[in-house]
């Protein structure tokens, strides 16, 4: 780094005669080391000669949200137990935790100031304001203006947008900062995004959001202008932006005549609304009363943690709920102060009621709650929802890696307990209820439903009495929500309640932590006692095996363990724990591809129609069963060319499911004779396709 160079108050003309290194969005990759010499540079501009704690963000798992914007399903503040950096002593192990998740394609932001806490990022908790910074969404911003005053800019990888930094020479106050970053956002257009306590995206990094865009790939963040190590006076700054730092802005709140409180917009603090369904579900909220509706989202977002800046902010998201601000003669904050503060009251008492409850609970000892053996006669076995594999007050697992048809044998199992039909050959003793939580989202569960309906030849009303959907997570951390679903599951008296996924249930909680999970594992046997009904989770694994990912404490806390395998609409169930019945069996499925008849859903596509359902035939390989033929027949149907296969490959291709030679062969005879497949070759070379006009399943 140059050394340090101050453009003071006696020459404020130094401020344009600053000489400026540029330098471009370089072809190709740079070095490790200019890397980190970059990121150096980066934090030596923002935090000056201040001490603390550098905080860090990460966010993963990008996405195309309905309204076309990218957002990410993970916004952490810690990954992999990775906890913020001393500053500057940590400097270095920072740097490395930085380009080590950018390297694995996770988003990277640093906050632009130090904080006092290593655990709370509040905006009060700011060790001192040496910089400047507008996040700026223009591709007219006059980068060579911007150079010759003396500021620096970084590319945020994406193509016009830039984060545009001023070293200042000496911290400033919290209220001269707010000054200098009012006005510095008006002169740059820039986006409302100014507090002490920001997070943006450091050089040497990858912005990785286009890739889920058809075509996109990462793109480096970078100097576009680079600091040259001078940092500029902040009176002389203010001079340059029209403002005075010894008048700063008054306080929203501050009375006037008439006992009224007059202002503008309150201070707000962004935040990622996709970890937050309790929130998202306030915001949607749409009734005749507005001052209802603010009140309830600045509840959600108090109840939920987050700060009132945070709830400002999502109140402002609504453009409903904003122009009802607009159009009161008091400030916003003034207005939404009241809100959080009775929404605070309200949680206060709420939580002396519940002290007093406890006080007045009384306490069962210990020894009246043993047992002897003949008090042991007593205690109800569970009782079979799905005979086999799932049974009633218990908690259950699926787990497998992606694309394993967890997702479709859950949907399976709900089906047959909603309508007493048999899940396979597994029995169903009787009909019963599911809430199903859709956490990934329920746009595609429609189908999924209906496709079910008709292979099983189902009035879809039979669903309808005994399957409510929840289409957001259910956060297994927000005790206001299991409280919410213990009522839903107890007045709908259901008998499973799925989670699909879990890993969406969990936000927040460290998925590799026994601790963390822990708590999860211990809402939901909350749930459980409260109404006896069966949790079940559905849960990824790894690629490579069948457990589920991160800690292993759900393994033991679970009644029911089954680990799902599959590909090319087949599946093998492993039973791998049962508490009190035989375990350790593997039963397979077959899925065939159904379009749901546009009757059930007019103005749809067919491909938005187009689904998997499970067979109705039974498990077993063993023999030309009619598992194998249907194994058979989708290899033919979802992989044969225009031109077919031959017999040949039809057997190698059997061979990977386990189907031997002899079986494999019987089941082409079979399909053959009865036209499920038609000879597209000759008689001496024959090649097989599928016979599309012959798709019943009963048939095979």
């Amino acid at each position: 780094m140059p050394e340090r160079e101050v453009a003071g108050p006696e020459d404020p003309a130094t401020t344009e005669t600053i000489a400026i290194t540029r330098s471009h969005l370089s072809v190709g990759e740079p070095s490790p080391i200019a890397v980190e010499e970059d990121l150096k540079c980066f934090f030596e501009s923002l935090y000056g000669d201040s001490n603390g704690y550098l905080h860090m963000t990460y966010a993963a798992q990008p996405y195309l949200a309905a309204d076309g914007k990218v957002k990410h399903r993970v916004w952490s503040e810690r990954l992999g137990e990775r906890y913020p950096f001393e500053y500057p002593g940590q400097v270095d192990d920072a740097i490395r935790a930085i380009l080590d998740f950018s390297a694995r394609g996770v988003d990277v932001y640093v906050s632009t100031s130090l904080l006092s806490s290593r655990t709370s990022r509040t905006e009060n908790k700011v060790v001192a304001l040496w910089c400047l910074h507008a996040d700026c969404d223009t591709e007219d911003l006059d980068l060579d203006e911007i150079a010759a005053q003396g500021w620096c800019v970084v590319g945020s990888g994406s193509p016009g947008h830039y984060h545009v930094y001023i070293p200042l020479s000496e911290p400033v106050t919290p209220a001269q900062f707010r000054v200098l970053q009012d006005a510095l956002v008006v002169l740059l257009e820039a986006d409302p995004k100014k507090a002490g306590n920001d997070v943006l995206r450091p050089p040497g990094t990858r912005n990785c959001k286009d890739t889920v865009r058809p075509g996109g790939e990462s793109r480096p963040v970078e100097w576009v202008v680079t600091p040259t190590g001078q940092r500029i006076d902040p009176r002389v700054l203010a001079k340059m932006l029209g403002v005075d730092l010894d008048r700063p802005r008054p306080s929203t709140l501050a009375a006037t005549t008439n006992g009224q409180v007059h202002g503008g917009r309150a201070e707000t603090e962004e935040f990622d609304l996709d970890s937050y369904p309790s929130v998202q579900a306030a915001l949607a909220r749409i009734t005749d009363d507005r001052s209802a509706d603010t009140h309830a989202l600045v509840g959600a977002c108090c109840r939920a943690n987050l700060t009132f800046p945070q709830a400002c902010w999502a109140v402002y998201q609504s453009d409903r709920l904003a122009s009802r601000l607009h159009e009161r003669r008091e400030a916003d904050e003034a207005d939404l102060l009241r809100c959080w503060l009775r929404v605070v009251d309200d949680r206060q008492r709420e939580a002396q009621g519940r002290e007093n409850a406890d006080e007045e609970k009384p306490l069962v000892h210990l020894r009246d709650r043993l047992l002897t053996l003949t008090n042991l006669e007593n205690l109800v076995p569970p009782k079979p929802l799905i005979s086999g594999l799932i049974y009633q007050n218990t908690a259950a697992q699926i787990s497998g890696p992606p694309g394993s048809y967890k997702s479709f044998i859950a949907v399976g199992m709900m089906c047959s307990l909603a309508t007493g039909t048999p899940f396979s050959d597994f029995e169903v003793p009787r009909r019963g209820k599911t809430v199903y939580v859709a956490a990934e989202g329920a746009s595609g569960i429609r189908k999924r439903l209906l496709a079910w309906c008709e292979q099983y030849k189902v009035d879809p009303e039979e669903l309808n009495e005994n399957l409510l959907i929840l289409p957001i997570p259910l956060q297994l951390d927000d005790r206001d929500q299991i409280a919410q679903m213990i009522d839903i599951v107890g007045e709908f008296r259901a008998d499973m309640l799925v989670l699909d996924t879990r890993a969406r249930c969990t936000v927040g909680l460290e998925e590799n932590s026994a601790t963390a999970q822990g708590k999860a594992i211990e809402a939901l046997d909350r749930i459980r006692d409260g109404t006896g009904c069966t949790p079940l989770g559905v849960h990824h694994s790894s690629r490579t095996g069948t457990a589920g990912r991160g800690s292993n404490a759900w393994d033991g806390a679970v009644w029911s363990d089954l680990r799902v395998n599959g590909s090319h609409q087949v599946a093998k169930l492993h039973c791998e724990k049962h508490k009190d019945i035989p375990d350790g069996c593997d039963h397979h499925f077959a899925f065939l591809s159904r379009t749901v008849p546009e009757k059930l859903m007019p103005g749809i596509s067919l491909q938005d129609r187009s689904t998997l359902v499970l067979s109705r035939i039974g498990s077993g390989f063993s023999g030309p069963t009619a598992n194998s033929r249907q194994v058979i027949l989708d290899i033919i149907r979802t992989t044969a060319p225009v031109d077919g296969f031959t017999p040949t490959q039809i057997v190698e291709f059997a061979s990977e499911y386990k189907i031997a030679r002899a079986t494999a062969y019987g089941a082409l005879k079979w399909l053959v004779d009865r036209g499920r497949i038609e000879n597209v070759g000759s008689d001496k070379r024959a090649r097989y396709v599928a016979d599309t006009q012959s798709d019943d399943p009963e048939k095979v």
